[in-house]
């Protein structure tokens, strides 16, 4: 199982730590504060659940047989990461959570904006289809996909959380040197970016 379990974390944390939509939209929140930043995963964490819980009962492969609605999930997730892009673009990563004061509804917002961008993702979903089978013995189904589901998840949080802190040394760091508006266009391309390729890849 140890064998199992060290094979799983590589993939997991390898597939968490490279630059996507998560890892992008966890960027965009680095500024606003940690809470703000932990929310995010949490519902990024959210999506994942909802994914691997599909997966496991079987209805991953339905979805699938219906091209028209992975189809949809793409273009709405290519959708938001173009408003997303737009507005890091014309305003940077500001917005009107900048304040000392933190309401239970101002960090719900947060929380579903990291679900939506997992959710409208649909290729977490084959990644998941991919993965779980070879990890997930027949005969003990549940209790497999409980453990390698919680590692996955806590690949995610703490891959998503080193961006976070780390993201916000970088920017301090650029904003002494008046540097941020081009990391605010670099970050809005390559959310254009990954817009596209969601759909075309």
């Amino acid at each position: 199982m140890l064998e199992e379990t060290i094979h799983f974390l590589l993939i997991a944390v390898l597939v968490d730590i490279t630059p996507g939509p998560a890892v992008l939209f966890i960027l965009t929140k680095q500024s606003l504060g940690l809470k703000y930043v932990v929310a995010s995963i949490f519902g990024l964490m959210t999506a994942n659940i909802i994914w691997m819980s599909l997966v496991v009962v079987g209805l991953a492969s339905l979805l699938v047989q219906f091209p028209s609605i992975f189809k949809t999930l793409q273009v709405i997730g290519a959708l938001y990461l173009l408003y997303l892009a737009s507005r890091i673009i014309r305003h940077g990563i500001v917005t009107e959570d900048d304040n000392k004061t933190t309401t239970l509804k101002q960090l719900n917002k947060h929380y579903l904006q990291g679900a939506f961008v997992s959710l409208s993702n649909p290729k977490a979903l084959l990644f998941f289809m991919a993965l779980f089978p070879n990890f997930i013995s027949l005969d003990h189904s549940l209790s497999d996909a409980f453990y390698f589901g919680i590692l996955k998840l806590m690949s995610l949080f703490c891959v998503m959380l080193l961006y976070g802190m780390l993201g916000k040394q970088v920017f301090n760091y650029l904003e002494k040197y008046n540097a941020l508006h081009y990391v605010y266009n670099g970050l809005g391309v390559a959310m254009v970016i990954a817009a596209i390729t969601l759909l075309i890849v």
